[in-house]
């Protein structure tokens, strides 16, 4: 969601001021935002399929490609800023709704390569087994979470997450 990052133009939810709030807090930092893809956006940014409970699929058509998302920001992406900028090896990533799932994805599967994540109001109803991914993949500190608050659908973590049986089906 990078077109949401800088400029209140060519945001679709408006714009959320980053070099603004950067600048005021002096802090120094190279932040990369790459615009999603528009109507392929849930496919982009929701990293596998999850079988519901009741063997319902509502994201089945839209869902599974966040996985080749991060190969193509590891593999494509973050090699052209290391070439262009100078930075210094350590890699975050934050997002807020679906990207706020995609940075918890990330950081989980991808650790040896992103050292934290700030995750903002995660939209992780399509993606229920997410809760079971991250008890298996969590590593310590590195992660900062918000509740979800004004999204429809939004809940908080079931009780026992991490123990329910959401089986993952894809690439991880």
């Amino acid at each position: 969601d990078g077109q949401n990052l800088f400029d209140a133009a060519t945001s679709f939810i408006g714009e959320w001021g980053i070099d603004e709030a950067l600048d005021s807090l002096g802090l120094a930092c190279i932040v990369v935002g790459l615009d999603n893809g528009g109507v392929r956006r849930a496919y982009e940014y929701i990293p596998l399929r999850y079988p519901s409970p009741d063997g319902r699929d509502m994201w089945r058509r839209v869902t599974g490609g966040g996985h080749l998302t991060y190969r193509w920001l590891l593999q494509r992406i973050k090699p052209w800023v290391d070439s262009t900028y100078r930075t210094n090896g350590t890699q975050y990533v934050g997002g807020a709704s679906l990207g706020g799932l995609m940075a918890l994805y990330g950081q989980l599967a991808h650790h040896e390569t992103i050292s934290a994540s700030l995750v903002l109001s995660g939209a992780y109803m399509p993606a229920p087994g997410i809760y079971d991914y991250a008890a298996r993949h969590a590593r310590p500190g590195g992660c900062s979470l918000s509740p979800c608050t004004r999204q429809r659908g939004c809940k908080p973590p079931p009780p026992g997450a991490g123990k329910r049986a959401h089986k993952a089906t894809g690439p991880v």
